[in-house]
């Protein structure tokens, strides 16, 4: 479940999906096989489902769940202002500056 600002028009968010991708590859599939983000229906048990919710001014809240029978583990995170981000990018600014010129992901970012 991803939660944004009521002004944000994307949906799922670029930070769902890329979870959505990571819960995928560990199952051994691509997300786009089992992506499901019609929450009117049931869902195949297969299915990783993604729900998006646009309210008020969260700059982002994000959960994982793992349902079962009996039983939900969670993992969230939720930005509580827009100077979590300010302060990422320029860390990533001050990080790119001393690299050579080239094309980087965030894998090499976080190595």
């Amino acid at each position: 479940v991803e939660t944004h600002h009521n002004k944000k028009l994307e949906a799922p968010s670029g930070t769902a999906l890329a979870l959505g991708e990571t819960v995928a590859e560990t199952r051994g599939c691509k997300l786009e096989q089992v992506l499901c983000t019609d929450n009117n229906k049931a869902r195949d048990q297969n299915q990783i489902g993604i729900m998006s919710l646009r309210g008020g001014d969260i700059f982002g809240r994000h959960e994982v769940g793992f349902y079962t029978d009996g039983e939900l583990l969670k993992f969230s995170h939720e930005a509580t202002t827009r100077n979590t981000f300010t302060l990422g990018a320029i860390k990533l600014a001050k990080w790119l500056y001393k690299q050579d010129k080239g094309f980087y992901t965030m894998e090499d970012i976080t190595n």
